[in-house]
Protein backbone atom coordinates (compact mmCIF):
# COMPACT_ATOMS: atom_id res chain seq x y z
CA UNK A 1 0.00 0.00 0.00
CA UNK A 2 2.82 2.35 -0.84
CA UNK A 3 2.04 5.41 -2.88
CA UNK A 4 4.63 5.32 -5.65
CA UNK A 5 4.75 8.81 -7.12
CA UNK A 6 7.81 10.99 -7.45
CA UNK A 7 8.27 14.14 -5.44
CA UNK A 8 7.49 17.21 -7.50
CA UNK A 9 7.06 20.86 -6.55
CA UNK A 10 4.83 23.04 -8.74
CA UNK A 11 3.35 26.52 -8.53
CA UNK A 12 -0.07 26.66 -6.87
CA UNK A 13 -2.77 27.83 -9.27
CA UNK A 14 -6.27 26.39 -9.14
CA UNK A 15 -7.15 24.29 -12.16
CA UNK A 16 -9.20 21.12 -11.92
CA UNK A 17 -8.99 20.46 -15.63
CA UNK A 18 -5.27 20.48 -16.36
CA UNK A 19 -3.13 17.44 -15.63
CA UNK A 20 0.60 17.36 -15.30
CA UNK A 21 2.86 15.19 -17.46
CA UNK A 22 3.61 11.66 -16.25
CA UNK A 23 5.75 11.55 -13.12
CA UNK A 24 9.47 11.16 -13.65
CA UNK A 25 11.11 8.31 -11.76
CA UNK A 26 10.08 6.34 -8.68
CA UNK A 27 11.52 6.27 -5.18
CA UNK A 28 13.47 3.21 -4.08
CA UNK A 29 11.66 0.96 -1.59
CA UNK A 30 13.05 -1.84 0.52
CA UNK A 31 11.64 -5.37 0.39
CA UNK A 32 10.30 -4.92 3.93
CA UNK A 33 8.18 -2.02 2.74
CA UNK A 34 6.41 -3.74 -0.14
CA UNK A 35 2.61 -4.16 -0.21
CA UNK A 36 0.93 -7.28 1.06
CA UNK A 37 0.24 -8.48 -2.48
CA UNK A 38 3.96 -8.45 -3.23
CA UNK A 39 4.05 -12.10 -2.17
CA UNK A 40 1.49 -13.00 -4.82
CA UNK A 41 3.19 -13.44 -8.19
CA UNK A 42 -0.11 -13.21 -10.07
CA UNK A 43 -1.23 -9.75 -8.84
CA UNK A 44 1.69 -7.59 -9.82
CA UNK A 45 -0.07 -4.40 -10.95
CA UNK A 46 -1.09 -1.91 -8.28
CA UNK A 47 -3.58 0.85 -9.20
CA UNK A 48 -4.00 3.79 -6.79
CA UNK A 49 -6.44 6.71 -7.09
CA UNK A 50 -6.16 9.34 -4.41
CA UNK A 51 -6.14 12.90 -3.14
CA UNK A 52 -3.44 14.80 -1.22
CA UNK A 53 -4.59 17.46 1.26
CA UNK A 54 -2.76 20.78 1.41
CA UNK A 55 -3.54 21.75 5.02
CA UNK A 56 -2.43 20.33 8.37
CA UNK A 57 -4.72 18.32 10.70
CA UNK A 58 -4.38 17.27 14.33
CA UNK A 59 -6.86 14.43 13.68
CA UNK A 60 -8.53 12.82 10.69
CA UNK A 61 -11.91 11.06 10.48
CA UNK A 62 -13.73 10.01 7.31
CA UNK A 63 -16.82 7.89 6.73
CA UNK A 64 -16.50 5.48 3.82
CA UNK A 65 -19.20 3.41 2.15
CA UNK A 66 -18.58 -0.35 2.44
CA UNK A 67 -18.74 -1.25 -1.25
CA UNK A 68 -18.30 -4.99 -1.90
CA UNK A 69 -16.73 -5.22 -5.35
CA UNK A 70 -14.09 -7.34 -7.02
CA UNK A 71 -12.12 -7.12 -10.23
CA UNK A 72 -11.48 -9.75 -12.89
CA UNK A 73 -9.04 -11.54 -10.54
CA UNK A 74 -11.60 -12.05 -7.76
CA UNK A 75 -9.96 -9.65 -5.29
CA UNK A 76 -11.27 -6.31 -4.10
CA UNK A 77 -9.96 -2.85 -3.19
CA UNK A 78 -8.91 -1.11 0.00
CA UNK A 79 -10.36 2.28 1.01
CA UNK A 80 -7.54 4.00 2.91
CA UNK A 81 -7.06 7.05 5.16
CA UNK A 82 -3.43 8.23 5.22
CA UNK A 83 -1.58 10.60 7.53
CA UNK A 84 2.01 11.92 7.25
CA UNK A 85 3.09 13.11 10.69
CA UNK A 86 5.29 16.15 11.20
CA UNK A 87 7.94 13.67 12.49
CA UNK A 88 8.06 12.02 9.03
CA UNK A 89 6.19 8.78 9.83
CA UNK A 90 3.36 7.62 7.57
CA UNK A 91 0.23 5.99 9.07
CA UNK A 92 -2.45 4.10 7.13
CA UNK A 93 -5.83 2.71 8.17
CA UNK A 94 -8.54 1.42 5.86
CA UNK A 95 -11.37 -0.93 5.01
CA UNK A 96 -10.76 -3.66 2.42
CA UNK A 97 -12.98 -6.21 0.66
CA UNK A 98 -11.53 -9.67 -0.24
CA UNK A 99 -8.01 -8.35 0.08
CA UNK A 100 -5.32 -10.54 -1.62
CA UNK A 101 -3.28 -12.77 0.63
CA UNK A 102 0.06 -14.59 0.36
CA UNK A 103 -1.53 -18.00 -0.28
CA UNK A 104 -3.35 -16.81 -3.43
CA UNK A 105 -6.72 -17.01 -1.65
CA UNK A 106 -8.54 -13.68 -1.10
CA UNK A 107 -9.41 -12.84 2.48
CA UNK A 108 -13.12 -13.33 3.22
CA UNK A 109 -15.39 -10.30 3.58
CA UNK A 110 -14.38 -6.92 4.94
CA UNK A 111 -11.27 -6.29 7.06
CA UNK A 112 -9.45 -3.36 8.64
CA UNK A 113 -6.06 -2.70 6.99
CA UNK A 114 -3.26 -0.86 8.81
CA UNK A 115 0.44 -0.09 8.30
CA UNK A 116 3.14 2.36 9.45
CA UNK A 117 6.27 3.45 7.54
CA UNK A 118 9.26 5.21 9.03
CA UNK A 119 11.07 8.27 7.69
CA UNK A 120 13.19 6.14 5.31
CA UNK A 121 10.27 4.27 3.74
CA UNK A 122 10.59 1.02 5.75
CA UNK A 123 7.38 -0.70 6.83
CA UNK A 124 7.83 -0.84 10.64
CA UNK A 125 4.34 -1.85 11.78
CA UNK A 126 3.35 -4.65 11.89
CA UNK A 127 6.87 -5.73 12.68
CA UNK A 128 6.74 -8.47 10.05
CA UNK A 129 6.16 -5.83 7.38
CA UNK A 130 3.80 -5.92 4.47
CA UNK A 131 0.75 -4.46 6.24
CA UNK A 132 -1.66 -5.84 8.80
CA UNK A 133 -5.22 -7.11 8.80
CA UNK A 134 -7.75 -6.96 11.66
CA UNK A 135 -11.18 -8.55 11.72
CA UNK A 136 -14.20 -6.23 11.87
CA UNK A 137 -17.89 -7.01 11.37
CA UNK A 138 -19.04 -4.95 8.39
CA UNK A 139 -21.92 -5.61 6.03
CA UNK A 140 -22.05 -4.43 2.44
CA UNK A 141 -23.58 -0.95 2.29
CA UNK A 142 -22.68 -0.05 5.89
CA UNK A 143 -21.00 3.23 6.74
CA UNK A 144 -17.57 2.80 8.38
CA UNK A 145 -15.62 5.62 10.01
CA UNK A 146 -11.82 5.56 9.61
CA UNK A 147 -9.84 7.64 12.13
CA UNK A 148 -6.24 8.72 12.78
CA UNK A 149 -5.70 10.45 16.14
CA UNK A 150 -2.87 11.57 18.38
CA UNK A 151 -3.42 10.34 21.92
CA UNK A 152 -0.65 10.69 24.48
CA UNK A 153 2.56 9.55 22.81
CA UNK A 154 0.88 7.37 20.18
CA UNK A 155 -1.10 7.57 16.97
CA UNK A 156 -4.29 5.51 17.02
CA UNK A 157 -5.63 3.85 13.86
CA UNK A 158 -9.26 2.73 14.06
CA UNK A 159 -12.19 1.48 11.91
CA UNK A 160 -15.74 1.39 13.34
CA UNK A 161 -18.95 0.26 11.67
CA UNK A 162 -21.79 2.67 12.52
CA UNK A 163 -24.40 -0.06 11.94
CA UNK A 164 -22.90 -3.05 13.73
CA UNK A 165 -20.77 -0.98 16.17
CA UNK A 166 -17.94 -3.45 15.48
CA UNK A 167 -14.54 -1.80 15.79
CA UNK A 168 -10.82 -2.55 15.44
CA UNK A 169 -7.98 -0.38 16.78
CA UNK A 170 -4.19 -0.32 16.45
CA UNK A 171 -1.65 2.18 17.81
CA UNK A 172 1.97 3.07 17.15
CA UNK A 173 4.31 5.67 18.69
CA UNK A 174 4.08 9.24 17.34
CA UNK A 175 7.78 10.01 18.00
CA UNK A 176 7.00 13.49 19.21
CA UNK A 177 4.66 14.41 16.35
CA UNK A 178 1.49 16.39 17.04
CA UNK A 179 -0.19 16.83 13.64
CA UNK A 180 -0.52 15.41 10.16
CA UNK A 181 1.26 17.38 7.47
CA UNK A 182 -0.47 18.90 4.46
CA UNK A 183 1.46 19.37 1.21
CA UNK A 184 0.48 22.56 -0.64
CA UNK A 185 3.47 22.49 -3.01
CA UNK A 186 3.96 18.80 -3.83
CA UNK A 187 2.03 15.58 -4.29
CA UNK A 188 4.05 13.54 -1.80
CA UNK A 189 7.09 13.57 0.43
CA UNK A 190 9.20 10.41 -0.03
CA UNK A 191 6.05 8.81 -1.45
CA UNK A 192 4.03 9.78 1.67
CA UNK A 193 1.07 12.16 1.94
CA UNK A 194 -1.94 13.09 4.05
CA UNK A 195 -5.18 12.23 2.29
CA UNK A 196 -7.35 9.45 0.90
CA UNK A 197 -6.68 6.60 -1.53
CA UNK A 198 -8.53 3.73 -3.19
CA UNK A 199 -6.10 0.90 -4.04
CA UNK A 200 -6.60 -2.34 -5.98
CA UNK A 201 -4.30 -5.05 -7.40
CA UNK A 202 -4.58 -6.68 -10.85
CA UNK A 203 -2.83 -9.46 -12.70
CA UNK A 204 -2.41 -7.27 -15.83
CA UNK A 205 -2.33 -3.54 -16.57
CA UNK A 206 -5.75 -2.11 -15.83
CA UNK A 207 -7.27 1.02 -17.39
CA UNK A 208 -10.84 0.82 -16.16
CA UNK A 209 -12.91 2.15 -13.31
CA UNK A 210 -14.91 0.58 -10.48
CA UNK A 211 -18.06 1.19 -8.52
CA UNK A 212 -18.28 4.61 -6.85
CA UNK A 213 -16.79 4.80 -3.36
CA UNK A 214 -17.60 7.89 -1.31
CA UNK A 215 -15.42 9.27 1.51
CA UNK A 216 -17.17 11.87 3.68
CA UNK A 217 -16.37 14.06 6.67
CA UNK A 218 -18.48 16.64 8.50
CA UNK A 219 -16.32 18.13 11.24
CA UNK A 220 -14.06 20.30 9.10
CA UNK A 221 -13.67 21.53 5.54
CA UNK A 222 -10.71 20.73 3.33
CA UNK A 223 -9.48 23.96 1.73
CA UNK A 224 -7.75 22.50 -1.33
CA UNK A 225 -6.36 19.18 -2.56
CA UNK A 226 -4.48 17.46 -5.34
CA UNK A 227 -6.10 14.66 -7.34
CA UNK A 228 -3.95 11.92 -8.86
CA UNK A 229 -3.87 8.33 -10.12
CA UNK A 230 -1.06 5.90 -10.91
CA UNK A 231 -0.39 2.26 -11.64
CA UNK A 232 2.91 0.39 -11.47
CA UNK A 233 4.38 -3.11 -11.64
CA UNK A 234 5.19 -4.31 -8.12
CA UNK A 235 7.92 -6.66 -9.41
CA UNK A 236 9.86 -4.17 -11.52
CA UNK A 237 8.55 -0.86 -10.09
CA UNK A 238 7.99 0.32 -13.64
CA UNK A 239 5.06 2.71 -14.00
CA UNK A 240 2.13 1.83 -16.25
CA UNK A 241 0.77 5.38 -16.03
CA UNK A 242 0.69 8.31 -13.61
CA UNK A 243 -1.14 11.61 -13.80
CA UNK A 244 -2.28 14.36 -11.46
CA UNK A 245 -3.78 17.81 -11.46
CA UNK A 246 -1.12 20.40 -12.22
CA UNK A 247 -1.93 22.24 -8.99
CA UNK A 248 -4.24 21.84 -5.97
CA UNK A 249 -7.95 22.25 -6.62
CA UNK A 250 -9.67 24.96 -4.59
CA UNK A 251 -12.56 23.53 -2.58
CA UNK A 252 -14.09 26.86 -1.55
CA UNK A 253 -17.50 25.90 -2.97
CA UNK A 254 -18.55 23.18 -0.56
CA UNK A 255 -21.64 22.21 -2.61
CA UNK A 256 -19.87 21.60 -5.91
CA UNK A 257 -17.77 18.55 -6.69
CA UNK A 258 -14.74 19.00 -8.94
CA UNK A 259 -14.27 16.25 -11.51
CA UNK A 260 -11.19 14.83 -13.25
CA UNK A 261 -10.58 11.59 -15.13
CA UNK A 262 -7.25 9.82 -15.60
CA UNK A 263 -6.83 6.70 -17.75
CA UNK A 264 -10.43 5.57 -17.34
CA UNK A 265 -10.62 6.31 -13.59
CA UNK A 266 -12.77 9.39 -12.77
CA UNK A 267 -12.45 11.16 -9.41
CA UNK A 268 -14.39 13.98 -7.80
CA UNK A 269 -13.85 16.08 -4.70
CA UNK A 270 -15.32 18.98 -2.71
CA UNK A 271 -14.63 20.35 0.78
CA UNK A 272 -16.28 17.35 2.50
CA UNK A 273 -16.35 14.52 -0.04
CA UNK A 274 -13.97 12.48 -2.16
CA UNK A 275 -15.27 9.96 -4.71
CA UNK A 276 -13.42 7.35 -6.75
CA UNK A 277 -14.82 4.91 -9.30
CA UNK A 278 -17.32 7.14 -11.08
CA UNK A 279 -18.38 6.04 -14.52
CA UNK A 280 -16.40 7.88 -17.19
CA UNK A 281 -18.50 10.34 -19.15
CA UNK A 282 -18.28 11.77 -22.64
CA UNK A 283 -18.62 15.53 -22.23
CA UNK A 284 -21.29 17.22 -24.33
CA UNK A 285 -20.28 19.03 -27.49
CA UNK A 286 -21.00 22.74 -27.96
CA UNK A 287 -21.41 24.25 -31.42
CA UNK A 288 -22.22 27.90 -32.23
CA UNK A 289 -23.11 29.86 -35.33
CA UNK A 290 -24.11 33.43 -36.20
CA UNK A 291 -25.97 35.16 -39.01
CA UNK A 292 -23.85 35.69 -42.16
CA UNK A 293 -23.37 39.43 -41.57
CA UNK A 294 -24.11 42.00 -38.91
CA UNK A 295 -24.00 45.78 -38.71
CA UNK A 296 -22.47 48.13 -36.18
CA UNK A 297 -25.03 49.43 -33.74
CA UNK A 298 -27.30 46.43 -34.37
CA UNK A 299 -27.85 43.06 -32.72
CA UNK A 300 -26.59 39.67 -33.83
CA UNK A 301 -28.27 36.37 -32.96
CA UNK A 302 -26.01 33.50 -31.90
CA UNK A 303 -27.37 29.94 -32.13
CA UNK A 304 -25.98 27.39 -29.68
CA UNK A 305 -26.32 23.64 -30.11
CA UNK A 306 -25.54 21.37 -27.14
CA UNK A 307 -25.05 17.72 -28.09
CA UNK A 308 -25.41 15.39 -25.06
CA UNK A 309 -24.45 11.85 -26.16
CA UNK A 310 -24.70 10.29 -22.69
CA UNK A 311 -28.04 11.94 -21.84
CA UNK A 312 -26.43 13.43 -18.74
CA UNK A 313 -28.46 15.66 -16.48
CA UNK A 314 -26.70 18.94 -17.28
CA UNK A 315 -27.16 22.25 -15.47
CA UNK A 316 -25.67 25.35 -17.11
CA UNK A 317 -24.05 27.67 -14.58
CA UNK A 318 -22.96 30.54 -16.83
CA UNK A 319 -22.54 31.53 -20.48
CA UNK A 320 -20.18 34.21 -21.76
CA UNK A 321 -19.18 35.34 -25.24
CA UNK A 322 -15.72 36.87 -25.67
CA UNK A 323 -14.80 38.96 -28.70
CA UNK A 324 -12.20 41.52 -29.75
CA UNK A 325 -14.78 44.22 -29.00
CA UNK A 326 -15.90 43.05 -25.53
CA UNK A 327 -17.05 40.26 -23.22
CA UNK A 328 -20.79 39.62 -22.92
CA UNK A 329 -22.43 37.73 -20.05
CA UNK A 330 -25.51 36.13 -21.60
CA UNK A 331 -26.30 33.66 -18.81
CA UNK A 332 -29.92 34.83 -18.76
CA UNK A 333 -30.40 33.20 -22.18
CA UNK A 334 -29.71 29.62 -21.06
CA UNK A 335 -32.42 27.14 -20.03
CA UNK A 336 -33.30 27.39 -16.35
CA UNK A 337 -33.97 23.65 -15.93
CA UNK A 338 -31.50 20.75 -16.24
CA UNK A 339 -30.95 19.45 -19.77
CA UNK A 340 -31.08 15.68 -20.27
CA UNK A 341 -30.74 15.47 -24.05
CA UNK A 342 -29.67 17.54 -27.03
CA UNK A 343 -30.67 21.18 -26.79
CA UNK A 344 -30.62 24.23 -29.07
CA UNK A 345 -31.13 27.80 -27.88
CA UNK A 346 -30.18 31.32 -28.96
CA UNK A 347 -28.76 34.47 -27.45
CA UNK A 348 -28.07 38.01 -28.71
CA UNK A 349 -25.33 40.58 -28.36
CA UNK A 350 -25.21 44.22 -29.52
CA UNK A 351 -22.45 45.31 -31.89
CA UNK A 352 -20.85 48.61 -30.76
CA UNK A 353 -21.20 51.59 -33.07
CA UNK A 354 -18.08 52.75 -34.86
CA UNK A 355 -16.63 49.23 -35.04
CA UNK A 356 -14.35 48.68 -38.02
CA UNK A 357 -15.88 46.37 -40.60
CA UNK A 358 -14.38 42.94 -41.05
CA UNK A 359 -14.40 39.41 -39.60
CA UNK A 360 -14.38 38.83 -35.83
CA UNK A 361 -14.02 35.63 -33.80
CA UNK A 362 -16.60 34.97 -31.09
CA UNK A 363 -15.56 32.52 -28.35
CA UNK A 364 -18.44 31.05 -26.36
CA UNK A 365 -17.61 29.62 -22.90
CA UNK A 366 -20.25 27.50 -21.15
CA UNK A 367 -19.71 26.45 -17.51
CA UNK A 368 -21.77 23.38 -16.67
CA UNK A 369 -22.45 20.74 -14.04
CA UNK A 370 -23.65 17.17 -14.38
CA UNK A 371 -25.55 14.94 -11.99
CA UNK A 372 -23.83 11.61 -11.15
CA UNK A 373 -26.89 10.57 -9.08
CA UNK A 374 -24.88 11.09 -5.91
CA UNK A 375 -25.10 13.88 -3.36
CA UNK A 376 -24.02 16.89 -5.38
CA UNK A 377 -23.70 18.24 -8.87
CA UNK A 378 -20.23 17.77 -10.32
CA UNK A 379 -18.40 20.54 -12.16
CA UNK A 380 -16.62 19.60 -15.35
CA UNK A 381 -14.27 21.47 -17.66
CA UNK A 382 -16.00 24.40 -19.41
CA UNK A 383 -17.26 23.88 -22.94
CA UNK A 384 -15.90 26.29 -25.56
CA UNK A 385 -16.78 26.94 -29.20
CA UNK A 386 -15.68 29.54 -31.76
CA UNK A 387 -17.70 31.17 -34.51
CA UNK A 388 -16.96 33.93 -37.03
CA UNK A 389 -18.94 37.16 -37.26
CA UNK A 390 -18.73 39.45 -40.30
CA UNK A 391 -19.36 43.15 -39.57
CA UNK A 392 -20.55 45.07 -42.64
CA UNK A 393 -21.41 48.78 -42.35
CA UNK A 394 -23.89 50.54 -40.10
CA UNK A 395 -27.21 49.12 -39.08
CA UNK A 396 -30.31 50.58 -40.81
CA UNK A 397 -32.16 53.10 -38.57
CA UNK A 398 -35.29 51.93 -36.85
CA UNK A 399 -37.41 54.93 -38.15
CA UNK A 400 -37.17 56.84 -41.47
CA UNK A 401 -35.18 60.10 -41.37
CA UNK A 402 -37.10 63.45 -41.32
CA UNK A 403 -37.96 65.12 -44.69
CA UNK A 404 -35.30 67.65 -45.71
CA UNK A 405 -36.19 70.38 -48.27
CA UNK A 406 -33.97 70.22 -51.34
CA UNK A 407 -31.80 73.19 -52.26
CA UNK A 408 -33.34 75.94 -54.47
CA UNK A 409 -31.15 74.98 -57.42
CA UNK A 410 -30.42 71.27 -57.04
CA UNK A 411 -27.96 69.53 -59.28
CA UNK A 412 -29.80 67.68 -62.02
CA UNK A 413 -28.06 64.37 -61.20
CA UNK A 414 -29.18 64.35 -57.56
CA UNK A 415 -32.70 65.92 -57.74
CA UNK A 416 -35.76 63.75 -58.16
CA UNK A 417 -38.57 64.96 -60.52
CA UNK A 418 -41.65 66.09 -58.58
CA UNK A 419 -45.22 65.51 -59.72
CA UNK A 420 -47.27 68.54 -61.06
CA UNK A 421 -49.57 68.87 -57.98
CA UNK A 422 -46.58 68.94 -55.67
CA UNK A 423 -44.81 71.48 -57.95
CA UNK A 424 -47.92 73.70 -57.99
CA UNK A 425 -48.20 73.55 -54.23
CA UNK A 426 -44.57 74.53 -53.83
CA UNK A 427 -44.43 77.34 -56.41
CA UNK A 428 -47.90 79.03 -56.41
CA UNK A 429 -50.32 77.97 -53.73
CA UNK A 430 -47.95 77.88 -50.83
CA UNK A 431 -46.56 81.46 -51.32
CA UNK A 432 -50.14 82.78 -51.83
CA UNK A 433 -51.37 81.14 -48.67
CA UNK A 434 -48.43 82.48 -46.71
CA UNK A 435 -48.99 86.06 -48.05
CA UNK A 436 -52.71 85.96 -47.23
CA UNK A 437 -51.96 84.70 -43.75
CA UNK A 438 -49.52 87.59 -43.31
CA UNK A 439 -52.13 90.20 -44.28
CA UNK A 440 -54.70 88.72 -41.97
CA UNK A 441 -52.21 88.79 -39.14
CA UNK A 442 -51.38 92.47 -39.87
CA UNK A 443 -55.06 93.47 -39.90
CA UNK A 444 -55.69 91.73 -36.63
CA UNK A 445 -52.70 93.51 -35.12
CA UNK A 446 -53.94 96.94 -36.23
CA UNK A 447 -57.41 96.30 -34.84
CA UNK A 448 -55.99 95.23 -31.54
CA UNK A 449 -53.77 98.29 -31.43
CA UNK A 450 -56.71 100.68 -32.17
CA UNK A 451 -58.79 99.08 -29.46
CA UNK A 452 -56.01 99.73 -26.98
CA UNK A 453 -55.85 103.62 -27.76
CA UNK A 454 -58.07 105.98 -25.55
CA UNK A 455 -61.00 107.80 -27.27
CA UNK A 456 -60.96 111.68 -26.90
CA UNK A 457 -64.26 113.72 -26.86
CA UNK A 458 -64.89 115.87 -29.97
CA UNK A 459 -65.92 119.60 -30.04
CA UNK A 460 -69.41 120.49 -28.71
CA UNK A 461 -71.60 122.22 -31.32
CA UNK A 462 -72.68 125.67 -29.98
CA UNK A 463 -75.34 128.16 -31.38
CA UNK A 464 -75.02 132.00 -31.05
CA UNK A 465 -77.78 134.80 -31.07
CA UNK A 466 -77.57 138.48 -31.80
CA UNK A 467 -77.94 140.55 -28.64
CA UNK A 468 -79.63 143.31 -30.50
CA UNK A 469 -82.24 141.63 -32.59
CA UNK A 470 -82.11 137.98 -31.37
CA UNK A 471 -81.39 136.50 -34.77
CA UNK A 472 -79.39 133.25 -34.94
CA UNK A 473 -75.78 133.95 -35.74
CA UNK A 474 -73.30 131.32 -36.98
CA UNK A 475 -70.18 130.72 -34.89
CA UNK A 476 -68.08 131.82 -37.85
CA UNK A 477 -69.97 135.08 -38.42
CA UNK A 478 -68.49 138.26 -37.05
CA UNK A 479 -71.70 140.42 -37.53
CA UNK A 480 -75.43 139.72 -37.29
CA UNK A 481 -76.79 139.34 -40.78
CA UNK A 482 -80.08 140.98 -39.68
CA UNK A 483 -79.01 144.14 -37.89
CA UNK A 484 -75.28 144.20 -38.36
CA UNK A 485 -74.59 144.11 -34.62
CA UNK A 486 -71.42 142.38 -33.43
CA UNK A 487 -72.84 141.51 -30.06
CA UNK A 488 -73.70 137.78 -29.89
CA UNK A 489 -74.28 135.29 -27.11
CA UNK A 490 -74.19 131.39 -27.03
CA UNK A 491 -77.53 129.61 -26.94
CA UNK A 492 -78.43 126.36 -25.18
CA UNK A 493 -77.49 123.18 -27.03
CA UNK A 494 -81.14 122.50 -27.72
CA UNK A 495 -81.84 125.88 -29.46
CA UNK A 496 -81.99 129.40 -28.10
CA UNK A 497 -80.48 130.28 -24.80
CA UNK A 498 -82.82 130.15 -21.79
CA UNK A 499 -81.40 133.45 -20.55
CA UNK A 500 -81.98 135.27 -23.78
CA UNK A 501 -83.31 138.73 -23.00
CA UNK A 502 -85.68 140.65 -25.17
CA UNK A 503 -83.89 143.13 -27.29
CA UNK A 504 -83.43 146.54 -25.86
CA UNK A 505 -84.80 149.43 -27.77
CA UNK A 506 -82.48 150.87 -30.29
Amino acid sequence: MIFLIAISAVAVSVSSAVVSPPFKGLPTFHPQGLPLARANPYLTYDEQAGTTFTQDFTSLAFNVSAVAQTGLDGVGPAYLLNGLSNAGYWYQVGLSWKWPSANDVPLPGFSMNFEVFDQSGFSVFPTTGGGGIDSVQVNAGDLVVLTLNFAGTDVFMQATDWNTTSSATESYPAFGASYFLGLPNMLSSNGFFTGLMTEEYHSAPYYGTSQPVVYQEDNYNTSSAWLWIDEFNTNTFQPVFSNATSSPISLANASMLNYVSFHGMPEAIDAQEFITGLSPISPPLLETSTSPTAHTGGQVTIALSLQNPNSLAIKIESLTISTQFGVFNVSSSVPSVPITGNSTFTTRITIPTGLVTGNYTLTTVLNWLFDPQLKDWIAHDPLTADSTLTISGTAAPATPPPLIRPPSTPHPSTTATRSPPIALLGTVLLPTILAYAGLVALAVALVLRRQKQPTLPGPIATSFACKRCGSVVSQTMLFCPNCGSSLTTPTDPGGFSASLQPPSPP
